[in-house]
């Protein structure tokens, strides 16, 4: 399991909101953390979460007190603790330490230990990036979810960072560690499950991508790009579009997509090149996109789009059988 979230405590103020956006905010970044876990990335917290004042005078522990005047919710009160004690704090890792807790992030300098834990790790090595985890909450906030960059006081180094606070911000984070640190379609499988939400993927259908012409690093800006457009638009546009009209809708998202034509159905050969097995049923990817107009392909399958909700990824491919 790789270091991947840290819990960012600075971003649990609670003054200037109302018990049900801070119930909301809270349920939000438990659904954060469960994700996680379950794509096997480990989740941190500061010794500080539970000691410092989040409301007024009040700790978290004091809001989830039953006689606490600002109650919250008994959806969170049950959810939070068995979470958070799955969890471990990151003062307690044998990982390099921050050499100081202020940081300089767009408005001058302050106190945010967590976040200065994350710029340690980012800064040693990019693709062993934390992001932190955020409340995320109605205007104004202290900051929003995306990327910062953020710089230790006394240092000149900026380090950009994530901030997560949502489903869309979570897969952006693991879009950007794969666009700007995967050095092999290996390294892009092992986090395709965290950034591309609504596909599915055949095994073994990565290693393809060796067989495109150019050189992996040179590709994978544009890989990420079209599997993100399947992933963000394809179930809504498949589902709620006439198959005809599909490549168009593609089109604005800079993705052209096509489906094989009648001659190539026909083709028994191509056929049995494009069929794939996948959890007990056969699968033929007749549909692909287009990296370049001549070669490059993903071929995909809509068919479990109604049931599922998700697009099957099958083959990473220079060109098949046309």
């Amino acid at each position: 399991m790789s270091n991947r979230f840290v819990i960012d405590e600075t971003s649990w103020k609670f003054d200037s909101l109302t018990v049900e956006q801070c119930n909301t905010a809270l349920e939000g970044l438990l659904d954060q953390i469960e994700l996680a876990t379950q794509h096997q990335h480990q989740v941190h917290y500061s010794e500080e979460l539970f000691s410092q004042a989040v409301w007024q005078n009040k700790s978290i522990c004091d809001l989830l007190a039953c006689d606490s005047q600002f109650r919250l919710s008994p959806e969170v009160n049950e959810r939070i603790w068995p979470i958070i004690n799955r969890l471990t704090m990151w003062q307690d890792l044998h990982l390099p330490q921050p050499a100081c807790e202020d940081i300089h992030c767009a408005g001058g300098i302050e106190k945010a230990a967590s976040l200065a834990w994350a710029v340690t790790q980012t800064s040693a090595n990019a693709a062993d990036a934390v992001a932190g985890l955020i409340l995320d909450v109605p205007m104004p906030t202290r900051r929003s979810k995306g990327m910062h960059h953020i710089t230790l006081a006394g240092s000149s180094k900026s380090v950009p960072i994530w901030l997560v606070g949502t489903a869309d911000s979570y897969q952006n984070f693991f879009r950007w560690i794969i666009t700007e640190t995967s050095q092999n379609p290996a390294d892009m499988a092992a986090l395709a499950r965290s950034a591309f939400a609504h596909l599915d993927f055949i095994e073994g259908a990565f290693a393809g991508i060796k067989d495109m012409e150019k050189p992996y690093r040179t590709l994978v800006a544009d890989l990420v790009k079209h599997l993100a457009a399947l992933s963000d638009h394809g179930p809504r546009i498949f589902t709620d579009t006439s198959w005809q009209d599909v490549p168009q809708h593609f089109g604005q998202f800079g993705v052209v997509l096509s489906l094989e034509s009648g001659n190539t159905k026909k083709n028994s050969g191509a056929k049995k090149e494009r069929t794939r097995q996948h959890n007990g049923k056969e699968y033929v990817f007749w549909w692909h996109t287009k990296l370049e107009r001549h070669q490059n392909r993903i071929h995909f399958s809509p068919d479990d789009v109604k049931s599922k909700g998700s697009i099957l990824i099958g083959i990473f491919c220079l060109h098949l059988t046309t």
